[in-house]
């Protein structure tokens, strides 16, 4: 009798190019439910949570949005450990560490004023800050805790000052996702040489987010490739697509009937 068959089971692998696509895609379901479900559909910025609990109790549409925009919202944030392990990544990759943090500083610079305007309705807010300012200050971290690397005594207190100078940085300009996302990078540096190790306590710093340990799924499965990386349009395109999504959520949002009484 002939023996059965074996189905050989194969176990997917995540390019890096992959993770950026798939992080950029899940931020941009964030930031829509944020801007123009939030702020645009039900005017959440203008409203105290009181109010907003009232309205979902009493007017089923304002209810149904609310719970929409939470579940897109508790889907995008899966993209928080994606973006953090492509910095860790990127950091090791790249060949001008200036240029890199000088091209996140433009996208950040040029993305700021529409999301704003996106995500509460005036173009200069201070109240929150996008995401990119909170990359490029865990860029920053990581590019000087790579210079003062080594198993001394100096560099390990300089590398926890840094890490702690990160997370008050992030706090102090109410950046998004803000010192969860930087702690989470230095430990998934610091931890590199040991993926499993790193990754079992990124989730745990990422369960603040709720849904975020779920990107840890790519992030284990990624292959060491970086597909396409090399290529003009894909080592640029994301960080051109920030500013002009933003903007389009900013006219969408603001274009919009706002209010669901």
């Amino acid at each position: 009798m002939a023996a059965p068959r074996r189905i050989p089971i194969t176990i997917p692998v995540c390019s890096a190019n992959f993770m950026k696509m798939l992080g950029t895609a899940l931020l941009t379901l964030y930031f829509f439910a944020q801007s123009v479900i939030q702020n645009g559909v039900l005017g959440v910025p203008d409203r105290t949570a009181q109010e907003v609990n009232e309205l979902a109790a009493a007017n089923e549409d304002f209810f149904m949005m609310t719970g929409a925009a939470s579940v897109l919202m508790l889907i995008g944030a899966v993209a928080v450990p994606i973006f953090s392990y492509l910095l860790v990544i990127g950091l090791e990759k790249t060949s001008n560490i200036k240029r890199y943090i000088l091209m996140i500083l433009a996208a950040a610079v040029l993305t700021e004023i529409p999301y704003d305007w996106a995500v509460s309705g005036d173009p200069f807010n201070f109240g929150e800050q996008c995401f990119l300012w909170t990359i490029l200050i865990s860029l920053v971290m990581l590019t000087l805790m790579k210079t003062f690397s080594g198993k001394s005594a100096a560099a390990v207190i300089i590398n926890i000052m840094l890490i702690f100078g990160g997370c008050i940085w992030a706090i102090f300009f109410k950046c998004k996702f803000g010192a969860g996302f930087v702690l989470m990078t230095a430990v998934l540096y610091l931890l590199r040489e040991k993926k499993g190790v790193s990754i079992f306590i990124g989730v745990i710093i990422s369960l603040i987010y709720i849904s975020a340990p779920l990107g840890f799924i790519p992030v284990a499965l990624y292959s060491g490739e970086r597909r396409n990386l090399d290529k003009k349009a894909s080592k640029y395109g994301y960080y051109i697509c920030c500013p002009v999504i933003a903007l389009a959520f900013a006219l969408l949002t603001n274009l919009a009937v706002t209010g669901i009484a």
